[in-house]
Order: structure tokens, then C-alpha cells, then sequence
């Protein structure tokens, strides 16, 4: 039975803000997804090499658990999530597993099938030629099945998640009480009698326990049974290929881990709301800072505008939960896409593009200005600084991707510093102490430290401990420096001793560290950073040993920003993850644990 056509017909009679039908009954999606991203024939049990124009042409890796047999050629239909594919759906990935799963199932039975004929006429040939039962005949019968199936060869190294090959398939009945699933969690938000603002709340998760027997997780998706979830999750995991520019980088950065950040229960930040109104757009696979934290009850984001192909500037109000475009049309056109946003708390809201623009938008005013800060070929901009500082609050330290850093005036409209280096800045960071001095990383395994004063782009210092390109970083006002990279890690270091880092830290899918920051507060300090999609980890600065403590917070989707604030009190903190996924992305927030010190939480794995 075609099971896609159940699907269909489940799903045309619910779904309105996102055709899941059309994007669920694709025959053969991971074919299709095989040929639009130029997957080559891979060539290792980790590695596969892509062709892509869109980066600029020629091959870059992509790591990640991509399935061979021994031999080292793809099984049938393998199927992978290319971080490179900014537009994935939740839905499609289920329904390429499931038809890859029946794909392998076929295959597997139609070998079989060859290997019992294939038994038998070596059976009929002992008898009739006088071969011995261990002869080179019944050898070459059994060859085909000494090899390894898909499933033996799935990269373990994590353990986590992992269940046998007939418990973690992803059979019809899961896939459609998933979706099943999926209609109930739309009537539920859209239940205006029991809860506001389309938003998974702690009462919203208990009601669905309570009253349906079922558990709802803080994205809102209702799973039947916990083993569900862990299929998903394992299939996510062992098809995940995260993206290197440098060859095996993420296998070279293995072996300097000291903390693992196995999957946890532990609770640093309590969860508060998952705002699933708000539609993140994603606009490149590497450019990952498309949520600002605006104030407490703030949050601006990067959306698709409605029958248009440029993204525009929208707000989440936290409190009500209710979504408002920024009146900023007059101001911008169809060439406007942003890469990056960042502003200045209760001040201005700070969107870099794509053509290399600048669009500063003032919320309290309404009013907004655009500047053109690079006019060269390879202009995007790819990261903007808003000091924190008040002696800087009317500059932006800009990078654009034709490889300058550019200081602008706000005041003066006008780029008051450029200097050039030998390779584009993906994130700057500035110290606490002096706000002179800033950290830069970008398209190179080293990270500099320069002064915004200077001219030319020779370094105070350089340090070099990364295997990959880094696209985060940031600085905190205890002398720690933290710096994410694409070969997996975060490393944490004292900027007094910068020769080596105190901490090497990993995630549980060993993906791209694309969004990277330090809390705010003054009293316990912690550290954030997000894997490429699914994970997000907070780390308790406090412990510096063995018994380092962490919060692991899982979902399903593409990380799209990440930031903290304040509460009101100045002692409470507050996590906002931005997530895009078309059909289940949104708005984490989650609150300081109160009770945290009291807490009990595990240690990280110690390597």
C-alpha cells in the first residue's frame, strides 16, 4: 500500500499555512534533494564531497554519518540533511526516511531472494560436480552476505539515540500518527478557550498529559509513545552532514574534545514559551544571526514577506505573543535580504543584506535609514558589532564579506574606519574591559585580536587552535574568550593566556558551531552555543572542573539566532533561540532557574 497517498489525503483537509501535502508526497524527495545538491559518489565512511556554485564553485567537504557498505559504496538511496539546504521541512525528512526505509527493505528482500537461488544452484552443483560443502562454490555463494548492510555501518560514535534496525525503522504507523499528531497540535494552539498567542507553554505540556494520555514536547509536537521521538532523533542524527571547508576537520577536532555534551535532563534555564507563529528565513546555510532580543518583550527577526522574495523585519511581542511587521518598505526593495541582525537594547534594531546595504531601524521613532557600506562583487555583510559600551553606542563595527572591517558613525551616517584583511570576518567580539580591543574569526582556522583604532590589519595577537572556518565568538568580562567553529568545537579560553584553551567543547551531532554567546548577567555566567540544527547547549561557567555542568535543549529545526537578556530585576536571565523549520519552526524563551544552585545536575562525559 502507497502510503503517500494516505498522507495526502490525512493532511489536505488541516494543513492551510504550509502545503505539508505537496511536500510530503514528493515520490522520491531524497533523490530530488541528491540532484539539486550535486552529491558525489562519497568517498570515505564519513565524508562525501558536493559540488556547488552557489558557494562560489569547486568541492568542499561535508561530514557527517553518511551510510556505506564495506566496500565504500552508497546503499541504496541513502538520504542525508545537507546543512547547505536551507529550506528543509520536518515532514519531508520523515517521509524520506520512511521511503528510503522501504527502499533498503526491498532491496534487502530482492537479495534475498539472488542469494537463495543462488545457494540452491551452488547446492545443485556440489551434488553434481562433487564439490565440497566448504568449497570455493558455496564461498562465493555467501560472499554478498558478509557484507555489511547500511545499517552496520551507521557511525555510532555518539551511542546516544541508538536502537536496533528493526527498532528505530520508522514504520507507516509512526509516520501517521505523527501526522495524526500534528493536526491535534494545531487544534490545541488554535484553542483560544484554553490558551493565547499560539505559544507551547508548561500548562499547555500538562494539559495534553492530563487529558490525552500522550506526551507533548516543548516544541508542541505530540508523540504516542517517547520511543517515537527517539527514532526521529536517531534518524536525524545518523543522517546529519554538517559542512567543512577543510578536509576531515571535524575528525581532527575529535581528538582534542575534553566534554562531550551528551544528550541531559539537567535544568540550568527553565522553559518558558515556543512561539510557533514566527517564521524565521533562513537566506544562507552559514549565516546564522537572524534574531535580536530587542528588549524583554522584544524580539525582531528575519521572515519571508509575503508574496515577495526579499525578507522583512518582524517583531514578536513575548508578552502577547503577537507578531508585527517593521514599517520599513519606503526604505528598502526586492535586492534587500537579510543576512544579519543585531541591535542596542531599547535603542535600534541593526540589519545587514545581502547587496552589501545597511538598515538601521529605530522602533520607538518608527523611523529608519539605509546605507550602502560595500559596493564590491562579494559584498554581503556578514556581521554587525553594537558595542556595548557608551562610549560606542553610536558605532557599528561592520564585516562584509569582500574580507573589510568597517567602522560606521550612526551620527555621521558614514564609515569613519576600513581596513582589509587577507580573509572575510564572519563574527567580531568585543572585550568588556576595553572596547577598543575586538576578536575576529572568519574563513580561516586562525582568530585575531586588533584594535578599532588601527589602520592596518596586523594583528595585537593571533592564535590558532581551531581546524576549520569559525563564524562565532564571543568575549565575557571574566577574561574568558570562546570561539565556534565548523569543525565541531567551542573552545574556551583566558584571555590572559591565550596559548592554549582552557575547554574544548562538542555537541552530541559533532555539527558546525554556527551561534555562540555569554550571558549578560552579573551573577552566575553561562555560555550558549548552538549546534547547526536540533541543539542547543547552555554551559555553567561557574564549574571549571570535572563536574562541568550543562543543559541540553533539543527540538527540530535549523538554528536561526540565539541571544540573551535581562529581566526587569537585573538578576534574572533570559535564552531566546530562533529556530526555522517551514511547518514547525518558531521562538524559544527560557528563564533562569531560580532554584539552579540547589539543583541537581549531572557532570559532562570527561575525555
Amino acid at each position: 500500500m502507497d502510503i503517500s497517498n494516505e498522507i495526502h489525503d490525512e493532511m489536505d483537509m488541516t494543513i492551510d499555512e504550509v502545503n505539508l501535502a505537496d511536500a510530503v508526497g514528493i515520490p522520491d524527495v531524497a533523490e530530488a534533494a541528491a540532484i539539486v545538491g550535486g552529491v558525489d559518489t562519497p568517498i570515505s565512511s564519513d565524508t562525501i564531497i558536493i559540488n556547488n556554485t552557489f558557494i562560489g564553485g569547486g568541492n568542499f567537504s561535508f561530514e557527517g554519518n553518511v551510510n556505506q557498505n564495506i566496500e565504500g559504496e552508497s546503499t541504496s538511496g541513502p538520504i542525508t540533511i545537507p546543512e547547505f539546504a536551507i529550506d528543509n521541512d520536518f515532514f519531508d525528512f520523515l517521509y524520506a526516511v520512511y521511503e528510503n526505509e522501504q527502499a533498503t527493505q526491498e532491496d534487502e528482500s530482492g537479495r534475498s531472494s539472488i542469494e537463495t537461488e543462488t545457494e540452491t544452484e551452488a547446492s545443485e552443483m556440489t551434488e553434481t560436480e562433487g564439490v565440497s560443502e566448504h568449497g570455493i562454490c558455496h564461498e562465493e555463494a555467501m560472499s554478498d552476505t558478509d557484507k555489511a548492510t547500511r545499517y552496520d555501518c551507521e557511525d555510532l560514535s555518539s551511542g546516544f539515540y541508538h536502537e536496533s534496525q528493526a527498532d528505530s525503522s520508522l514504520i507507516r504507523d509512526d509516520l501517521l500518527a505523527i501526522v495524526e499528531n500534528y493536526k491535534q497540535r494545531r487544534q490545541i494552539l488554535d484553542d483560544r478557550r484554553l490558551f493565547s498567542g499560539s505559544a507551547v507553554s508548561n500548562e499547555m505540556i500538562k494539559h495534553v498529559r492530563d487529558f490525552c494520555g500522550c506526551t507533548m514536547d516543548s516544541q508542541g509536537l505530540i508523540w504516542n509513545k517517547d520511543s517515537q521521538r527517539k527514532k526521529v532523533i536517531s534518524k536525524r542524527m545518523n543522517t546529519f552532514g554538517s559542512y567543512t571547508h577543510l578536509y576531515k576537520s571535524i575528525g581532527a577536532a575529535s581528538t582534542e574534545v575534553d566534554f562531550h555534551l551528551n544528550p541531559t535532563d539537567n535544568v540550568l534555564f527553565q522553559f518558558d514559551r515556543f512561539y510557533t507563529q514566527p517564521k524565521l528565513k533562513l537566506v544562507h546555510f552559514q549565516l546564522r544571526n537572524l534574531m535580536t532580543s530587542f528588549t524583554h518583550n522584544e524580539v525582531y527577526y528575519a521572515s519571508v514577506k509575503p508574496n515577495s522574495d526579499s525578507t522583512g523585519l518582524m517583531k514578536l511581542n513575548t508578552v502577547s505573543g503577537t507578531l508585527e511587521e517593521a514599517q520599513v518598505d519606503q526604505y528598502i526593495d526586492n535586492d534587500f535580504t537579510i543576512s544579519v541582525l543585531t541591535s542596542s537594547n531599547d535603542k535600534y534594531v541593526a540589519a545587514g543584506s545581502f547587496d552589501g546595504s545597511l538598515l538601521l531601524y529605530f522602533p520607538r521613532s518608527g523611523q529608519a535609514e539605509r546605507y550602502q557600506i560595500s559596493q564590491e562583487s562579494n559584498r554581503i555583510i556578514n556581521y554587525i558589532l553594537a558595542s556595548k559600551n557608551p562610549q560606542f553606542y553610536t558605532d557599528l563595527v561592520i564585516a562584509s564579506n569582500d574580507k573589510t572591517l568597517s567602522i560606521f558613525d550612526m551620527v555621521k551616517g558614514k564609515k569613519t574606519n576600513k581596513v582589509r584583511f587577507d580573509w572575510p570576518i564572519n563574527c567580531i567580539a568585543e572585550n568588556p574591559l576595553n572596547s577598543n580591543v575586538l576578536l575576529l574569526v572568519g574563513d580561516s582556522k586562525q582568530s585575531l585580536i586588533v584594535d578599532r583604532r588601527q589602520s592596518n590589519n596586523i594583528p595585537v595577537y593571533q592564535f590558532q587552535h581551531h581546524h576549520d572556518f569559525s563564524f562565532a565568538c564571543d568575549w565575557n568580562s571574566d577574561h574568558l574568550v570562546a570561539t565556534g567553529n565548523q569543525d565541531s568545537t567551542v573552545r574556551i579560553y583566558d584571555d590572559r593566556n591565550l596559548s592554549k584553551p582552557q575547554r574544548v567543547l562538542s555537541g552530541v551531532y559533532n555539527g558546525a558551531v554556527r551561534n555562540l554567546k555569554f550571558s549578560q548577567g552579573t551573577q552566575r555566567q553561562f555560555l550558549a552555543f548552538a549546534e547547526s540544527i536540533d541543539n542547543v547547549y547552555l554551559v555553567d561557567l561557574n564549574q571549571q572542573d570535572k563536574s562541568q555542568a550543562y543543559q541540553h535543549m533539543h527540538f527540530f529545526g535549523k538554528v536561526g539566532g540565539l541571544d540573551f537578556s535581562q529581566v526587569d530585576d537585573r538578576y534574572d536571565q533570559e535564552l531566546t533561540i530562533g529556530v526555522s523549520d517551514k511547518s514547525i519552526g518558531g521562538i524559544f524563551r527560557y528563564r533562569t532557574d531560580k532554584f539552579g544552585d540547589e539543583t541537581g545536575v549531572n557532570q559532562m562525559d570527561w575525555i
